[in-house]
């Protein structure tokens, strides 16, 4: 019976094997929206290129081939290796549970190991507000009571938007000055068997990994804009019997002390901007994030603080992410270093006459 089974499988279009595969075996080990982003990865990478094939027809060199037409084709490296990724788990299953296979034709392909050099596309994704409009940006959350302790969390302590919305007043310890976090709001997809999402639900979980969970210091001017933040919530709690500032309650909730939406902030943002002649700058809340890690490379921070404070896996990531800074730092050590050196020879030059 087992190999009348593999017989019909070996027929099967690949298409119709893997489908079954991600929702059978690849959902039960990943995160749903992990999940939502792989099986959008199949459908549109690796079906239009294999899907109408039978299992035995896949050679090492129609993958390898594949690959590096993702790639010619301008797609990120990390993007062309989680297709490659996905595409081995796959054929790794034909050969292992299904045995209609007796090798994968993933393992032996070949792919880049650098990342390219796209600036443009890593100064859109990693930009940080330029030292000019610092200050402007700060001056103009003055007259936005809701944005102004929101935006300052994520500018002056690197928090991500999603830890910000999850922000619990438990977690703010305003007499010392520290920020703990540890949960962040995320959205749930439920997906049928075909990958498509029926709904989605925003909930409060972990962080995106144990290196996020973390304790930051916080500047005066944050702690001033949370202790201003929390008299104002203080206000309307005692006025509407709401639950605003209790030890469990959003330090950011709706004015009807429900969960915020990324999609709701970003509305309000959008509109802030607007209103301040900035909205053809790019700005997202990534940006200030981005701009709290730059003000941090930039008045010299040892890059592993960075890495600790921005909740980075590891400081690789921090390096990598923010080249360019950590560039104008390498340039400052050597000026300082050539300082030194200059003292020295007048040291030396001074002692020999």
């Amino acid at each position: 019976m087992p190999r009348k089974k593999n017989e019909a499988a070996s027929k099967t279009r690949i298409s119709v094997l893997m489908q079954d595969w991600l929702y059978t075996y690849k959902r039960a080990t990943i995160a749903p929206r992990t999940y939502e982003s792989c099986a959008r990865r199949v459908r549109l990478h690796v079906y239009p290129a294999f899907g109408d094939h039978f299992p035995g027809n896949i050679s090492c060199e129609m993958v390898q081939k594949h690959i590096n037409k993702l790639y010619d084709s301008g797609m990120a490296l990390d993007s062309v290796k989680k297709v490659r990724q996905t595409m081995s788990q796959f054929f790794q299953y034909l050969v292992d549970n299904l045995k209609i296979l007796t090798d994968n034709p993933v393992v032996k392909t070949k792919i880049h190991t650098k990342t390219r050099k796209d600036i443009s596309e890593d100064e859109d994704d990693y930009i940080a507000l330029p030292k000019e409009d610092r200050i402007r940006m700060i001056k103009a959350l003055e007259e936005h009571q809701t944005l102004k302790p929101i935006v300052l969390s994520m500018m002056l302590a690197g928090m991500r938007i999603g830890e910000v919305l999850a922000l619990k007043w438990r977690n703010v310890n305003l007499t010392d000055g520290i920020l703990h976090i540890g949960e962040a709001v995320t959205v749930i997809p439920k997906v049928d068997e075909e990958g498509n999402v029926l709904s989605r639900r925003t909930t409060i979980s972990n962080t995106k990994t144990c290196a996020s969970v973390r304790s930051v210091p916080i500047p005066l001017n944050l702690t001033n804009a949370l202790k201003e933040w929390k008299e104002i919530r203080t206000a309307l709690q005692e006025k509407t019997g709401g639950n605003f500032v209790n030890h469990d309650s959003l330090v950011f909730s709706t004015d009807e002390g429900t969960l915020r939406t990324y999609n709701g902030l970003r509305t309000i943002l959008n509109r802030f901007l607007r209103r301040h002649g900035m909205d053809k700058q790019h700005i997202h809340f990534h940006t200030f994030r981005h701009t709290f890690a730059t003000m941090l490379f930039e008045t010299g921070v040892n890059p592993r603080v960075v890495q600790l404070m921005m909740g980075h896996k590891d400081v690789e990531t921090t390096l990598a992410i923010y080249t360019h800074v950590a560039v104008g730092m390498l340039d400052t050590a050597a000026e300082k270093l050539d300082g030194m050196l200059e003292e020295l020879s007048a040291v030396v030059a001074e002692q020999s006459a």
